[in-house]
Formats: C-alpha cells, sequence, structure tokens
C-alpha cells in the first residue's frame, strides 16, 4: 500500500509537521524561542528554560504569555482570545484553526478518507476509502456522489463503506498489525533522531509489545482491556511511551512521549492511529 495521504487544513504548518518524517523534525530550540521546547502540546516548559527577566522568554508568538517565572523558568500559556474566531492558541505555531469533533474537519471529498480532530487540531485523511470487497467478479469504485463504495457485477449494490463500520475492539485479537500515525511524531536531532509514521503492535508471550521507527516499547502484562501504555528506552532517548485508548478495533487516540536528554530535549504529542490493512 501506498504511504498515507496526509491532508491540510490547518495550514502549512501542519503540512510541514505532518510529512516532515522523511528529513526528520527538528525540535531543538531555535533562536526565536530562547531554549523553549518547542516540541510540546502543553505550553509549559521542559526544564530547559532558564531566565531572570520576562524579555528573555518571548517566543515570537503573538498569542502565548510569555513570562519568567519565581523560579527562574520561562513560561509560555497560550491564550485563545488573542486569535480569531474559530482560532486556537498553539504553542507551537500560534493562532491555528481548531476543531472540537471530527465533523469540524471534515472537507468535501468522501472518497479521500475520514479526517480527525485529534487534540484541537485536525489531521488525515491517513488513506482513502476502501472499496476492495474481495470479490474478482465486480467492479468495485468509490462514487463522490453517491459518498460510497459501487460495486458493479454479481453483487452490485452501494455500501457507505466496505465492509461496515470497524468491529469492536477485542484484546485478545486486535492488539496486531501496523497503525498509521497522525501527526507523525519525529526529532532531527542526532543521535536522538526518529521518525515515527507507523507503529507495529503484537503480542509476545504474555507482552504487549509496539515497534515504533527503533524503539520497541512494551508493557508487562498486556493488557486486558482497550486502554495501553507501552514503554521503552534506547541510549539517546532514555525514557520513550505510547499510551493511548482503542475506539475500535481500526483506530485509537493517545500521547506520544519522548524524552531525549538534555540537547535533544522532550517531545509530547498528541496522536491518532488507523489500522492500515
Amino acid at each position: 500500500m501506498t504511504g498515507p495521504e496526509l491532508w491540510r487544513r490547518l495550514g502549512p504548518a501542519v503540512i510541514l509537521g505532518l510529512a516532515s518524517f522523511g528529513c526528520g523534525d527538528d525540535d531543538r530550540p531555535g533562536p526565536t524561542d530562547a531554549g523553549r521546547d518547542v516540541s510540546t502540546d502543553t505550553g509549559t516548559d521542559g526544564g530547559r528554560e532558564t531566565c531572570t527577566n520576562d524579555g528573555e522568554c518571548d517566543d515570537g508568538l503573538a498569542c502565548t504569555l510569555d513570562g519568567c517565572g519565581v523560579s527562574g523558568v520561562c513560561s509560555h500559556e497560550p491564550l485563545d482570545e488573542r486569535c480569531d474566531t474559530a482560532q486556537i492558541c498553539s504553542p507551537m505555531r500560534g493562532c491555528i484553526e481548531g476543531c472540537v469533533v471530527d465533523a469540524d474537519c471534515q472537507n468535501d471529498s468522501f472518497c479521500d478518507g475520514p479526517e480527525r480532530c485529534v487534540a484541537g487540531q485536525c489531521f488525515g485523511p491517513l488513506r482513502p476509502v476502501d472499496c476492495d470487497d474481495g470479490n474478482e467478479c465486480t467492479t468495485d469504485t468509490c462514487d463522490e456522489g453517491r459518498r460510497g463504495c459501487v460495486y458493479d457485477g454479481c453483487d452490485g449494490g452501494v455500501t457507505t463503506r466496505d465492509g461496515g463500520p470497524p468491529p469492536d475492539f477485542d484484546p485478545e485479537v486486535h492488539y496486531a498489525g501496523e497503525f498509521l500515525m497522525a501527526p507523525a511524531p519525529s526529532l532531527g536531532c542526532p543521535p536522538a533522531s526518529y521518525a515515527v509514521a507507523s507503529v507495529t503492535f503484537s503480542r509476545v508471550g504474555g507482552d504487549l509489545r509496539v515497534m515504533a521507527d527503533r524503539f520497541v516499547l512494551t508493557q508487562s502484562p498486556a493488557p486486558t482491556d482497550a486502554s495501553f501504555r507501552v514503554t521503552g528506552t534506547d541510549g539517546s532517548c532514555p525514557t520513550v511511551s505510547l499510551e493511548g485508548t482503542f475506539d475500535n478495533a481500526s483506530q485509537f487516540t493517545g500521547t506520544w512521549n519522548a524524552s531525549c536528554g538534555a540537547i535533544c530535549g522532550n517531545q509530547m504529542r498528541s496522536v491518532f492511529g488507523e489500522r492500515n490493512e
């Protein structure tokens, strides 16, 4: 299958964030953020940006309230009221288009696949609607006008999605397979660089194992429900974790967290996973 098709509703910054995994997303502090850990989603300091006055904490984003706390650490509080209507303040990118539910993110195309709202931001679609019914005697196409799959031949008809909705999650069955990730966590900071365009789940013995780029993340014993938290480490990133909850057999929402030392910093990112079938 071809790589994920990523859609942009939130502008060039999001496209760059999603597409940059090929070359790495350099999350090291730049000259405009005075050492702030710009890879986090929280707007709080990762323990690396010290200061003696408020002027040293300017992150260059008009919608954040920047200040030097009594402990000598910068803070960057996002203020949505400084953005236009229907926008939210991202402590990483400034004012962006926000969302509450998946419906806020849908474009005019059905066949390119559904878009998702993750942590107030729109992402996707990860892959187009799959109309393959596995039946060689039908011609399978996706019809934008009917907003569904069309099957011409021996079992012709129209469905809203081939095979119907994903089944309910079964921990004994569905902790397996590859899942595309959006946004794709990435870091361009040798030797801690990584690019996690997808993750692969498997059950090994009584444990849950998740392969994420070079990281091997595990949970022991394997979870008995739809929620998981796998952790791992290597020499360049002492602490790496992925935790989340499956909404059904094909999708999960969660958080990627990687702590990669004083030079490369921390990355915490809300993510969405969709099974790559």
